[in-house]
């Protein structure tokens, strides 16, 4: 099941053109998918160049667009790693904390 997520870039070309080529191949898998999963932490995702929104938000647009299935799961937020050691942009932190859909427990939490 496709998810999303971030494609490795060869190396060699433009950025330009990598951000092209993964916009273009996300959103090929998201149209293939039956069910849009996403598993984030703390990071908003790669912006690229003249774009205003990340590709994992393209891709969720995308899911919401076609609406398939969407299941969002966002770490939690008292999970030992916290966002200010992933993603440090404050505005890409309210994306993600606005687009999560439900979260899961930090194991410890979730057992204790």
């Amino acid at each position: 099941m496709p998810a999303g997520g971030h494609l490795s870039h060869r190396h060699g070309t433009s950025s330009r053109a990598r951000d092209a080529d993964a916009i273009r191949v996300s959103l090929e898998i998201v149209d293939k998918a039956d069910i849009y999963i996403g598993i984030f932490a703390w990071r908003y995702g790669h912006k690229p160049d003249g774009h205003k929104i990340s590709i994992t938000e393209m891709e969720f647009n995308r899911a919401v667009e076609r609406k398939i299935p969407i299941l969002v799961f966002l770490i939690h937020k008292e999970h030992p790693l916290t966002i200010e050691m992933v993603e440090t942009d404050k505005d890409s932190q309210k994306k993600l904390a606005e687009h999560h859909l439900c979260e899961l427990r930090a194991a410890s939490a979730a057992l204790g």
